[in-house]
């Protein structure tokens, strides 16, 4: 009797989730499952973009959100992170050494207290920072590299970057492999791969070639990528890139959301501050 009584109420508990499948069925099949599934595919595309390759640490990476510092605190703690591919920006001190330092102005200001001012090599790397950064001269950068073998340098300058390039190419031949050179110009190119240099990039933020040039140059020339601001990434260009199987990154990038529609787009990897790569990356 008890067993009879029981069979409607199963017989009705069966017949609700039937319903109710019905229902997940019809949204799944609607505009809200169209929604669902390029909300997955759009994290798996970004976590396959998470890695070291794809994301190069800006300045050396944020470190006690300090930005721009291309300090060996910065260098040593985004390693930790994940992080293997570190931008740096190359100056030369006042007597010509190679030095680490964005710029003299506004970085300065921040960094030492001063703007305008450009450092002798010893004052430079003697200064007292904001947070105690150590800043980096040439050999120290050279010194962490050999401790790190997997680590890989993107280099840049605001201004002697050639002089810069060929010093290296010259003194530290053992170790340039490690180096990915931004060319900022078509010109440099070719007078950085006569250095002997096999990474290079062509960078666009200093320059005005239209999309048309940019193609045609990366259809003749080997290059390892082309970088650009994040704005000029939102247009045909990375796809065009892409086609011709040459990387794109874009800079600088902080945002998840906006990494993950510069993806979609055809980029290929961003310059950041903080978004970390997944530990143990490929």
């Amino acid at each position: 009797m008890e067993r009879a009584k029981g069979r409607p109420v199963l017989v009705l508990q069966c017949a609700v989730f039937l319903f109710a499948g019905c229902i997940l069925l019809i949204f799944i099949h609607s505009g809200f499952g169209s929604e669902l599934k390029s909300e997955v595919s759009g994290a798996e595309l970004l976590r396959e973009h998470l890695f070291s390759t794809n994301l190069i640490a800006h300045a050396c990476g944020e470190y006690h959100r300090i930005i721009y510092s291309n300090s060996l605190n910065a260098l040593e703690s985004n390693y930790k992170k994940g992080f293997r591919f570190f931008e740096i920006d190359f100056s030369l001190s006042s007597d010509k050494e190679i030095i680490m330092i964005h710029d003299w102005e506004k970085t300065a200001e921040m960094l030492l207290g001063t703007t305008g001012i450009e450092y002798t090599h010893k004052a430079f790397i003697e200064s007292k920072t904001k947070d105690n950064l150590t800043l980096m001269d040439m050999d120290m950068l050279i010194k962490w590299l050999e401790t790190h073998s997997d680590a890989y340098v993107v280099t840049d300058s605001k201004k002697d970057g050639l002089s810069i390039w060929e010093a290296l190419s010259k003194k530290y031949d053992n170790i340039i492999q490690r180096f990915y050179i931004q060319a900022c110009t078509f010109e440099e190119y070719y007078s950085i791969k006569k250095m002997g240099f096999k990474n290079i990039i062509l960078t666009l933020y200093k320059t005005d070639y239209s999309d048309r040039d940019v193609l045609k140059f990366a259809g003749s020339n080997d290059l390892y990528a082309i970088t650009m601001p994040a704005e000029r990434a939102v247009g045909s260009l990375p796809a065009e890139l892409k086609k011709l199987n040459v990387k794109v990154y874009a800079h600088t990038v902080n945002s998840i959301n906006e990494y993950k529609k510069l993806l979609k787009n055809g980029v290929y990897g961003v310059y950041t501050d903080s978004i970390p790569p997944l530990i143990n990356s490929r």
